[in-house]
C-alpha cells in the first residue's frame, strides 16, 4: 500500500491486531485448522507478512482503538479510544 502512494518502507509495518486467529494464520503464513473453507490465494495479507512488509502483532481488546469503530463500547473504554485516536494519550503498545 505504501509502495502505491510512493512512501518508501524501510522497516516492516507493525499491523496490531485483536483477533488471535487471524494473527495465527499470518505468521503461520497458511491458514489454520478452521480457516479451510477460505482461499488463502487471494489473501495478501500472508504475502505481506512473508516478505517482511507487515508485521502482524497481539493487541488486547481494551487496548485496541480501532473497536470503538467497530463496536458499542461502555463510556469508560469509549472515552479512553476516543483520546488515543484524538493524539491526547499515547497508548501503552506504542514506542516513541
Amino acid at each position: 500500500m505504501l509502495h502505491d502512494l510512493s512512501i518508501a518502507q524501510i522497516d516492516a509495518t507493525t499491523l496490531y491486531e485483536d483477533n488471535a486467529a487471524a494473527v495465527a494464520m499470518a505468521n503461520a503464513s497458511r491458514p489454520t485448522r478452521r480457516t479451510r473453507h477460505m482461499d488463502s490465494t487471494h489473501i495478501s495479507l500472508l504475502d505481506w507478512v512473508s516478505t517482511d512488509q507487515l508485521i502482524l502483532s497481539a493487541i488486547s481488546t481494551h487496548d485496541n482503538p480501532a473497536d470503538g469503530l467497530t463496536t458499542s463500547l461502555e463510556p469508560q473504554l469509549f472515552a479512553r479510544h476516543t483520546t488515543t485516536l484524538l493524539g491526547k494519550r499515547q497508548p501503552s503498545y506504542c514506542i516513541f
